[in-house]
């Protein structure tokens, strides 16, 4: 963990952290943490990233969205993912949400194997990498849509299993529940934790 680095980019209108829950956040991940309070700016999601991007410390950098579940194997997947393939970047074109208005149900999305469709917030790539891309599109849907734009050879696809869990509620980007058609659901439960958890995140929100 020492070797990792947390890049957070905050343009709301109030601090996500009091200095004394920064503190205590830096502490309990054991990683350095850089972040940035920009308020009331509200950038586009793929303003946000890019920026995030420049921040980041290291040649290695991997996107998390804050209203996702991570899993545990999502860096050691995507980082042994690009190492295997010597690509340049990773990520998924499939996805799995988690529908809280359909009772915590799971349902999948398979894009078919299109390095044009990997999902922005399953990416990992090289700082390099990046600066040889089209960059994010300054804009808060579809920002990665001309990321991947003459770079096939450099690209590769994780398993989205080892990535995360999309959380579908009433603020998401884009309306989830378009997904919780019964042929997309899928016989993977949410562990009652994990349903516990989101429920208090989303609670809290409200």
């Amino acid at each position: 963990k020492s070797k990792m680095e947390v890049c957070i980019l905050q343009d709301g209108p109030e601090e996500l952290f009091s200095p004394f829950e920064l503190d205590f956040f830096i502490k309990q991940s054991g990683c350095r943490v850089n972040y940035k309070y920009e308020k009331d700016i509200r950038r586009s999601i793929g303003d946000k990233r890019n920026r995030l991007v420049k921040m980041a410390s290291h040649k290695i950098i991997a996107c998390m969205d804050s209203d996702d579940i991570y899993m545990p194997t999502y860096l050691s997947h995507s980082y042994s993912t690009l190492k295997f393939n010597n690509a340049g970047c990773v990520g998924s074109d499939k996805m799995l949400f988690c529908m809280t208005d359909r009772d915590f149900g799971v349902y999948a999305m398979n894009c078919g194997n299109n390095i044009h469709l990997i999902h922005e917030a399953t990416i990992m790539g090289t700082k390099k990498w990046f600066k040889g891309s089209c960059k994010f599109s300054n804009n808060s849907a579809g920002e990665g849509k001309n990321l991947f734009e003459g770079q096939k050879h450099k690209v590769a696809i994780t398993d989205i299993k080892n990535i995360m869990i999309c959380i579908q509620h009433d603020s998401n980007t884009i309306d989830k529940i378009q997904f919780s058609d019964p042929k997309y659901k899928i016989d993977l439960q949410m562990e009652p934790k994990m349903i516990e958890l989101i429920q208090t995140i989303l609670n809290y929100k409200k």
